[in-house]
């Protein structure tokens, strides 16, 4: 208990404290003069923005030392020596109501600084966080965007702020937004929501998504928080697992090679790849295509125009050469060219291509 009191106390500040001093002093100078000038007691309310500026800039031991000046200036102006007013009820009233309001307001203002002071904590800390961290509106509006989410999606917060979220949600997926407001304005938390989403070049990411309800001070939902995590990775390595796994099966399987292939790129797209063509070599070290396959079945006709360019790259002739000699006692040798938006992915066809050749 000592420990945890030790931590929260509040270290002594001499740059707050010489402060507190001068603005005291200056404050007490001017009331003093303004009163010699024209008497009233209105005058000693000018310490009343003097106490709420130290409570706010330094802290409840400012603001002490301003109201206990406060007291004390007022104290010189009404009954102080040389003046002639005298105690009466009026009087009385006003002292106390001026007491109240130099004590309130200090504590007011400590209390509004220890909320800001956690607020920017807050804020500093959700911008510095690796994941991405953003807010919306009950209208599914981003309202906020932090650095995290300017890496992960590669939006700016200036292109973010002010956009639906479904910017952010490719189509398959465009029926989750509705069903996800709809659960945060009644409330509810949704914590490691798996799902795709899509960054600004197009590329698809796997996410892990924990959305928060944000209330207002009487408790009503008025927006939403919501945390990403990119598990990209870990859903690729998934899917390599079940990949080997089901071409296993297919290999120990009696299908034909041609059968067996073509259920091969169904397995790949779009598991690893946006787009796969499969091609048998010829002794004569001609392509036949065996089987083309594409996330999107209406554009496997262009698929298929991309992959009859890429048969005269050198690269790939370079390619056909090394599976020739390769063989290792195969009728034919197997070329597999897979593509999509992600290196991992392009990497893990490869591993299927080596599988397939050796």
């Amino acid at each position: 208990m000592r420990d945890v009191r030790a931590r929260r106390r509040v270290p002594f500040n001499p740059a707050a404290a010489a402060t507190a001093v001068l603005v005291s002093l200056g404050t007490t100078a001017l009331v003093l003069t303004l009163h010699e000038w024209y008497p009233s007691r209105a005058f000693t309310f000018l310490y009343l923005p003097m106490v709420a500026v130290l409570a706010f800039t330094g802290g409840r031991g400012p603001s002490l030392f301003g109201a206990l000046v406060s007291l004390l200036g007022a104290w010189y102006v009404l009954l102080g020596p040389g003046r002639e007013s005298t105690v009466d009820a009026g009087l009385v009233v006003f002292a106390v109501s001026f007491a109240a309001s130099v004590v309130l307001l200090g504590e007011a203002m400590v209390w509004l600084r220890g909320r800001t002071r956690t607020s920017h904590d807050l804020a500093a800390i959700v911008e510095s966080s690796d994941d991405a961290i953003f807010s919306k509106s009950l209208d599914a509006v981003i309202l906020t965007w932090n650095r995290g989410a300017e890496r992960m999606y590669g939006y700016t917060s200036a292109e973010a702020i002010g956009r639906p979220v479904a910017m952010l949600v490719p189509p398959d997926h465009a029926g989750e937004i509705p069903a996800i407001m709809a659960r945060l304005a009644r409330g509810e938390q949704i914590e490691r929501y798996e799902s795709v989403r899509v960054r600004k070049d197009g590329a698809r990411l796997d996410v892990s998504l924990t959305m928060s309800p944000v209330r207002d001070n009487l408790g009503r939902v008025v927006a939403a928080s919501t945390i990403a995590r990119d598990i990209t990775e870990r859903k690729r390595q998934e899917r390599r697992q079940q990949l080997l796994i089901e071409a296993a099966d297919l290999f120990t399987s009696s299908l034909s090679v041609e059968h067996l292939l073509e259920a091969l790129a169904g397995l790949i797209v779009p598991r690893l790849a946006d787009w796969c063509s499969i091609d048998l070599v010829d002794d004569a070290g001609n392509l036949q295509t065996v089987a083309v396959k594409h996330r999107d079945p209406a554009k496997v006709a262009l698929a298929r125009q991309l992959q009859e360019r890429t048969k005269t790259d050198a690269r790939i002739q370079q390619s056909h050469e090394h599976l020739g000699e390769a063989r290792h006692g195969l009728d034919e040798p197997v070329f597999v060219a897979c593509t999509d938006d992600g290196r991992a992915q392009r990497e893990g066809a490869q591993r299927v291509e080596r599988h397939q050749t050796v």
